[in-house]
């Protein structure tokens, strides 16, 4: 992982200190003081699964990097959209104070299995992070290409037949993979159809509107997709169709 800025920036609250200023509760994050409009680098690859805008967090975006969820909160404005794949170093948003913030800042948020760590011992390089979801392919039987990756490495790490991957990608180039790129893991699976019906499940603070800002969806399309549900009566859990 890496530092999500260009330079070091002043600490300004750590991880598990006392919250009270904000929620009085435990600071489940890390704090970097910086000016608005300061670009935020990926600390990771991985793919965007949260994108938008609510009271607490303010503008955000949480990438999914295969074994941490990586929050980015209280930015003035997000540069990636919902379900985009972002490389490690890829500008994903500028500094901002939106949402419950005191100052411009960014608020560095980690989560495995959905509890909260702390950040700064990887983004220090104090850890030196392997991630043992980037070992094996994604549920969907799909994996997102990590630095250092190649065909041959792949194969040999999953022990499956040599020239499998090229088979269920015939058009790509095993020369020229990029980070962050997603390949099928089996030929079987390279004739699958995405499912062409996608779902979210509505969090606090979520409306149409900032969803389809965050998404880049033209508006009233959730509308569309969702014809019986009024927008004004969203319900925390609920789920809607976004594709």
């Amino acid at each position: 992982m890496i530092y999500p800025f260009e330079e070091e920036k002043t600490i300004t609250q750590k991880f598990g200190q006392g919250d009270a200023a904000i929620t009085g509760g435990i600071h489940k994050g890390l704090d970097l003081a910086a000016n608005s409009g300061t670009p935020i680098r990926a600390v990771a690859a991985g793919t965007v699964v949260g994108c938008g805008y609510n009271s607490s967090a303010g503008n955000y975006v949480v990438i999914d990097t295969g074994d941490i969820n990586v929050g980015y909160y209280h930015l003035s404005q997000r540069l990636v959209g919902y379900g985009q794949v972002v490389a490690e170093g890829q500008h994903i948003g500028l500094v901002g104070s939106t949402g419950w913030s005191t100052g411009p800042h960014l608020h560095l948020s980690f989560e495995r299995g959905g509890v909260a760590i702390d950040p700064l011992p990887y983004i220090s390089g104090q850890v030196q992070y392997s991630d043992p979801a980037a070992m094996k392919p994604n549920s969907d039987g799909y994996y997102t290409i990590r630095q250092n990756d190649t065909f041959w490495g792949l194969e040999e790490r999953w022990g499956i037949q040599h020239g499998t991957l090229q088979q269920a990608n015939p058009e790509l180039d095993p020369r020229q993979l990029q980070i962050g790129q997603r390949i099928r893991t089996s030929a079987a699976q390279s004739a699958t159809p995405t499912p062409a019906e996608q779902y979210y499940t509505i969090q606090q603070g979520d409306t149409f509107w900032a969803l389809e800002e965050g998404w880049q969806l033209s508006h009233g399309t959730l509308q569309q997709l969702n014809p019986g549900q009024d927008p004004r009566t969203l319900q925390i859990g609920q789920r809607i169709r976004i594709k």
